[in-house]
């Protein structure tokens, strides 16, 4: 029975995979904040062009590489009445800087070497707050529930978003950070 459920979950995985493609709108969005053009992939859920429904955002810090997986699964768990269906925000990295707009301002880019420059997660915050929720928001029939998803050092920026969103989910938090302090 065990191996039966595995063999359906894998299945509708797969297929909310496969069918995905129409659902998924890549935009772009020129940061005032930041001085540059972001990247933004919107997956929508299922039926989304056919109801008035209002959904719940998720934003996924490490857009490309972590999105994709976490629509998949909020589809599956959404399609077996768990969770609610959700709009799913990847936000890519922009070319090497990663560890500037995930590291807060008082803490060095490279914990390693004390010559680093400071991070400016500030900056990327105030772009998640005052551009990119307001373009969801403006753009897609949202809730007010939002929930971010970071990993590693996207978890650390996370914490620092507790004001804007409601729910955080964060996947191994980089030890080390702060003078030997671990989160």
């Amino acid at each position: 029975m065990t191996i039966l459920r595995l063999s359906l979950f894998l299945v509708i995985l797969v297929q909310g995979s496969a069918f995905a493609d129409d659902r998924i709108v890549n935009a772009n969005l020129h940061s005032k904040v930041l001085n540059e053009d972001r990247n933004v992939i919107v997956h929508l859920p299922r039926n989304y062009q056919d109801t008035t429904q209002r959904y719940h955002v998720t934003y996924v810090l490490d857009g490309t590489s972590q999105d994709q997986h976490t629509a998949d699964k909020i589809d599956v768990l959404s399609d077996a009445g768990l969770i609610p269906k959700a709009i799913v925000v990847g936000l890519p990295n922009t070319r090497g800087n990663r560890e500037r707009d995930q590291t807060p301002p008082y803490m060095r880019t490279n914990v390693d070497d004390e010559n680093s420059p400071y991070g400016a997660a500030d900056k990327f915050l105030s772009f998640i707050e005052k551009e990119l929720i307001p373009f969801i928001e403006g753009n897609y029939r949202t809730s007010s529930h939002r929930a971010i998803c970071g990993n590693s050092r996207g978890g650390l920026l996370i914490i620092l978003l507790k004001q804007y969103i409601r729910t955080m989910l964060l996947f191994l938090p980089r030890k080390g950070w702060s003078n030997g302090a671990g989160i």
